[in-house]
């Protein structure tokens, strides 16, 4: 009896938890700053919301935050709370700047219908537990946007304080709609970032990025980077800058262009600096392809697919990824220690595509020194499939491994 009491009073508490949460609806078009915030009764303005202090959080006593002051509660009579959803009508929202609203439980900012809340840009800075869902960030062609490198960024700050656990999750992301006609300089000039994260155990998965620059950026600890399809960008499809605990898997990248000096990867990582550790990094079942649709595009790169040319690697895997690129540097690790690649398959998109001597381009899976001159230890090369291996500058087939035999 006591225990099915017990069970009672637990599922009490499950389904009140999730009474507690509510819905809030804005409305650009129809909406008013008059109501408030119901279905039937929609705001106008997500930038009023934030303004009118409409949200319940904490935030730090006193700047220069730190972990020793601890957090006070504001707007504590707000309607909007931890656990609530904010939805958003079909509509144009400009840009949105979230800053030091650290939340106890995840707000969410999600689209009422599928990528119809367009948004110029987003900013979470210093912030923590926050959800957007679904929405489309497309910067507006008729405004300022030169001060805009990423299109969606969550940042921490040293004065204002860390940021954590910001995801990103179902949504579109472009610098524009159509680039078919650009040349080199459009890119340059016009192209944006898409996300950048250097707030901890954040998430960035199932969003849609093109037409972008870069389209992937993480510093942050703990980052889980997942099932995005990224294709046409001049940059890195995804980029790893110091990221410990990393987690990138089962992402689409591919169509990369020429626009500069840059050298064009699918996954690049280094550490914070030439010096610099990379530990505990995740890349698996991520299939990188070169340009498919059109292989004569006049600003169609050399796509070099997983490399790590800067820094030390320790305890990087990489596993059952699909590389299919025109460039020597399939996968590329110079410098590392426990440095897994296992199961990975290599090989060339294009056999027309040749180099200097008139032969074709073969990707192949490299371990080498570092810049430091380091030599790589405690190393395990198994069930790869590709046309070369370069281990420590030797050409080998190390044992279990495959090789792809061409003309």
């Amino acid at each position: 009896m006591l225990i099915k009491f017990t069970l009672i009073i637990c599922l009490f508490c499950i389904l009140k938890g999730e009474a507690d949460a509510e819905d809030f609806f804005i409305d650009p078009i129809n909406g008013s700053n008059e109501n408030d915030g119901t279905y039937l009764r929609p705001w106008a303005s997500l930038d009023y919301v934030f303004n009118s202090n409409k949200i319940n959080s904490t935030d730090w006593s006193s700047y220069p935050a730190h972990s020793a002051q601890g957090k006070i509660e504001i707007n504590p009579n707000a309607p909007i709370r931890a656990g609530d959803t904010l939805y958003l009508m079909p509509g144009y929202y400009g840009n949105l700047i979230i800053s030091n609203y650290y939340n106890t439980d995840y707000i969410t900012i999600k689209s009422f219908e599928s990528h119809t809340a367009v948004f110029n840009a987003i900013l979470v800075r210093s912030s923590e537990k926050w959800r957007f869902d679904d929405i489309a960030i497309r910067p507006n062609t008729d405004v300022d946007n030169s001060s805009i490198r990423f299109l969606f960024n969550a940042q921490s700050h040293n004065f204002r304080g860390d940021a954590a656990y910001i995801d990103i999750l179902n949504s579109k992301i472009s610098s524009v709609d159509v680039t078919q006609h650009w040349s080199a300089l459009d890119w340059v000039e016009n192209s944006k970032s898409g996300i950048a994260i250097s707030a901890h155990s954040s998430t960035v998965m199932n969003n849609t990025l093109f037409n972008v620059y870069h389209a992937i950026k993480t510093s942050a600890q703990n980052t889980l980077i997942a099932h995005n399809y990224i294709s046409d960008f001049a940059g890195d499809g995804i980029r790893i800058s110091g990221a410990h605990n990393a987690n990138v898997q089962s992402n689409v990248i591919k169509n990369c262009y020429l626009v500069n000096g840059n050298h064009p990867d699918g996954i690049q990582l280094w550490g914070e600096n030439v010096e610099g550790e990379l530990h505990d990094v995740l890349l698996e079942n991520n299939l990188i392809i070169n340009y498919q649709e059109n292989k004569n595009h006049p600003l169609r790169c050399s796509l070099q697919g997983i490399g790590m040319f800067d820094g030390h690697a320790v305890n990087l895997n990489i596993r059952n990824n699909k590389i299919f690129v025109d460039n020597y540097h399939g996968i590329s690790v110079y410098g590392g220690e426990y440095v897994n690649m296992i199961g990975n398959v290599v090989s060339l998109i294009d056999q027309t595509i040749k180099n200097s001597n008139g032969y074709p381009i073969k990707p192949r899976i490299s371990l080498g020194y570092s810049k430091r001159g380091v030599t790589p230890t405690n190393y395990k090369i198994e069930d790869n499939i590709s046309y070369l291996y370069l281990i420590k500058d030797q050409r080998v087939k190390p044992d279990g491994n495959f090789l792809i035999l061409t003309p």
